[in-house]
């Protein structure tokens, strides 16, 4: 993947997100650095790092017209708490088959039926990786999320193979 300025992704984040029916816009990201784990994986909260590093990726976000959906994992509510601060959603909803040990594949039949909206998905490795390499036809191994990172991808359904990996 390319490495993507600054300037580029400035401009990008001003002009909102393209609508229409064939687009569908989809941004993954991965929840900020958590507490050490501990015996409820899913309790765990963000360190002042990681709500550091969401609040910096929320400045890669278009600042409305994103449906976000996360993990009812702590980690992930407290990033999506961090996004709202800095973006305007359209809606927001807790979602189970974006936690940690979801196959991709049953992800991405939830995402089908969300085709031709412009989505921002909070959620955890290794979903978060497995996810964008199923969508863009890449190996898993071209693929890196580490925490607080966001990545675009963008095409005409949320199928397999079927988005453009545009940047992480």
């Amino acid at each position: 993947m390319q490495a993507v300025s600054v300037q580029r992704l400035a401009a990008f984040r001003g002009s909102g997100v393209q609508r229409g029916p064939a687009l569908s816009v989809l941004f993954l990201l991965r929840h900020g650095e958590a507490e050490p784990a501990g015996a409820h994986d899913d309790l765990r909260r963000l360190t002042d790092r990681g709500w550091q590093q969401v609040r910096r990726a929320a400045g890669l976000l278009p600042v409305e017209g994103l449906t976000l959906y996360h993990s009812p994992y702590v980690r992930t509510v407290e990033s999506a708490q961090a996004i709202r601060e800095h973006i305007s959603v359209r809606s927001e909803q807790a979602a189970r088959w974006l936690t940690p040990d979801t196959v991709p594949e049953e992800a991405l039949a939830q995402l089908e039926l969300l085709s031709g909206q412009s989505l921002l998905l909070v959620t955890h490795n290794p979903l978060v990786t497995r996810l964008a390499a199923l969508l863009s036809a890449q190996p898993e191994t071209a693929v890196t999320f580490g925490t607080g990172s966001v990545a675009r991808l963008s095409g005409g359904r949320y199928l397999a193979g079927c988005l453009t990996f545009e940047w992480l």
